[in-house]
């Protein structure tokens, strides 16, 4: 490519000329003399922009198009073509094509002030008011009500602002196709100032199945009867914006995602470069929309694409912390924030200290916030990486979870974890530990007797009973057909007696080897007063028992929290185990059965073995 400085004597006589008339305003004159330098010296990206600059001031979109393109060729760091295409990109009326050059400058030069006005600008005249609203002062509310009232008014025949938008909405392609027009892309729709592409999403939620329902879900045209796939082809192709919000800042990706969903046109947006993190007027984004109305496809589909789950909206809310009331959704964001295992393989990792991609162990002190291909690459990086793990792990305790990534079975297998003893003091002061606990003392696996009430066991699943009724409630369990309170106690409640568990503890006993232990959860107690312990000793129960289940609620047993092995455990939990009210509540491993567990005369185990590495938050 040649400078400026190097350019040829004709090539810079005929730039020179080219100047001059591009200051007198002769851009017709600036353009020709602009041409005859780049037939002179076609590598120079300085001509091309110059060029690109005259047809700007011409209102020759196209060519000013190519001639920009032409100079990002020759070179990609030259600022100000990225400006002059995006000029070209508007005038040709394809904003989101304009959107996404600005963007792209911005990349190589984040503090250019040009191209950061130009992209407010462009923002501001096309989704109008976005100023922040909160729910906590009650701002949100006209809001919810515009919102509301858009989605009644979407039903019938609203007064579409052209032909193109009731095409769109009923997903009649070839009307579609004949009514579009570029200009299209400019206007917006109803109350709400619905944005075409969001139009086309809206129409396919609301399209009606054979019965006459709004189907909770579909996943194609064939579904719809429809062909709103094309229609939102058409617009990506026409330049539209994929992330144009509307009166309320929910883009097509919030409304395809939250209700009704529609997730193979969601995936068209997020493959046009759609923001899953993009936050709305209310600071929601869509994976917490998404969460609040069940739709565990759309969680697998926001984290597949890098959503992320910390984000807080205007008045502080995660989907972290809204996730709590639906397990499996729990289970796949907490998979994803804590160990970056996201649905459909997700990102894959690179060791930290040789970077080699695939790398599958992880630091537990850290709660998988490094990963390593193996144990020698984890020892070499550990003087390095040591002043760090602490502070991850508090990050990770000030999120309300705190563990170690899973690891391969048998775990007898599982290499020592370099991080955990720095990461226990952390883990400790975040979860409320007491002052006792030394958690890096702990073996890898502990050896601990089991206990056995006199009486039945009842296993009551408070959180599977509270998100059934909370789905019913707000009619967003649309996985499931709705089920009612009894239904749901009884699904989530377990009676089991003295012989039924002996029998489960026999079964689990030649299933759960060391090559094939299982996932358990381990729930404590919360500490207990001396009037408190005395009551549970005269009820029968035993105030220091750990229980244990695991998802089928085919094994269900109790470790013994009076034993040095069980008391270790329990401190291990109330340390740096799931959070509840006092402390650490709950906490997820792997366990299993082999020829030294002690049985009693008729071969029912009377110890288990549990790895006191935890696992992450799983599905139960």
């Amino acid at each position: 490519m040649a400078s400026p400085s190097t350019l040829p004597l004709a090539a810079e006589e005929l730039k020179a000329e080219g100047n001059k008339y591009f200051g007198s305003g002769d851009f017709v004159n600036a353009a020709d003399a602009y041409k005859r330098a780049i037939g002179v010296c076609p590598e120079s990206a300085v001509l091309w922009s110059n060029l690109a600059a005259a047809h700007v001031n011409l209102k020759q979109w196209g060519e000013a198009l190519q001639a920009a393109g032409e100079c990002l060729k020759l070179d990609p760091g030259f600022i100000k073509a990225y400006g002059r295409k995006a000029a070209a990109q508007l005038g040709l009326i394809r904003p989101g094509d304009a959107e996404c050059t600005l963007r792209a400058g911005l990349a190589v030069d984040p503090h250019n002030g040009f191209l950061q006005e130009e992209l407010e600008r462009l923002r501001k005249e096309d989704d109008g008011d976005q100023r922040p609203v909160r729910g906590m002062n009650g701002s949100d509310r006209p809001l919810r009500d515009m919102q509301g009232r858009t989605g009644l008014s979407m039903e019938g025949s609203p007064p579409w602002p052209s032909p193109a938008f009731k095409h769109g909405y009923s997903g009649d392609f070839e009307a579609f196709s004949r009514a579009f027009q570029p200009a299209d892309l400019q206007l917006r729709a109803l109350e709400a100032r619905l944005p075409l592409v969001a139009v086309v999403i809206s129409g396919a939620q609301r399209q009606r199945g054979a019965d006459g329902q709004i189907p909770d879900r579909t996943a194609s045209d064939a579904e719809r009867g429809t062909q709103h796939r094309r229609c939102l082809q058409l617009l990506l192709d026409a330049g539209c914006r994929v992330d144009g919000k509307d009166a309320a800042g929910w883009t097509a990706l919030h409304h395809a995602t939250a209700h009704h969903t529609v997730l193979d046109l969601a995936q068209m947006l997020l493959d046009a470069g759609a923001d899953p993190n993009l936050q709305d007027r209310y600071g929601t984004y869509p994976l917490v929309s998404a969460v609040m109305n069940a739709q565990v496809q759309s969680v697998k589909l926001l984290l597949a694409a890098g959503a992320r789950a910390d984000l807080k909206d205007n008045d502080g809310c995660t989907a972290l912390q809204v996730c709590r009331f639906h397990p499996e959704i729990q289970a796949l964001i907490h998979g994803a924030h804590f160990s970056n295992v996201r649905p459909g393989g997700g990102k894959k990792k690179a060791c930290a200290n040789c970077g080699k991609s695939g790398a599958k162990k992880a630091c537990t002190g850290c709660s998988g916030g490094v990963h390593y291909c193996n144990r020698a690459c984890q020892q070499e990086h550990w003087k390095a990486h040591k002043h760090e793990c602490g502070s991850l792990k508090a990050q990770a305790a000030a999120a309300t979870y705190t563990s170690a990534p899973p690891f391969p079975f048998p775990p007898g297998a599982v290499p020592g974890d370099a991080g955990a003893e720095a990461g226990a003091a952390a883990a400790g002061a975040g979860a409320g530990a007491a002052a006792d606990v030394d958690i890096g003392d702990l073996p890898r696996e502990l050896r601990i007797p089991l206990f056995e009430p006199e009486a039945d066991t009842v296993l009551i699943n408070n959180q599977a009973y509270l998100a059934s009724m909370l789905s019913n409630l707000m009619m967003t369990d649309v996985s499931k057909a709705p089920i009612s309170p009894e239904e749901a106690t009884r699904r989530a409640t377990l009676t089991a007696t003295k012989h039924q568990r002996r029998q489960a503890l026999t079964t689990a006993a030649a299933a759960m080897t060391r090559e094939h232990a299982a996932k358990v959860k381990v729930q404590v107690h919360k500490p207990m007063n001396a009037q408190e312990v005395a009551a549970s000793l005269a009820s029968g129960s035993k105030p220091e028992a750990l229980l244990v289940y695991n998802a089928d609620r085919s094994l269900v047993c109790y470790l013994d929290g009076e034993t040095p092995a069980g008391g270790q455990l329990m401190q291990l939990i109330r340390a740096r185990g799931i959070l509840g009210p006092g402390g650490g509540k709950k906490a997820y491993f792997a366990c299993y059965f082999d020829d030294k567990c002690a049985r009693n005369a008729e071969g029912v185990p009377t110890e288990m073995v549990v790895a006191t590495s935890m696992l992450p938050m799983q599905p139960f």
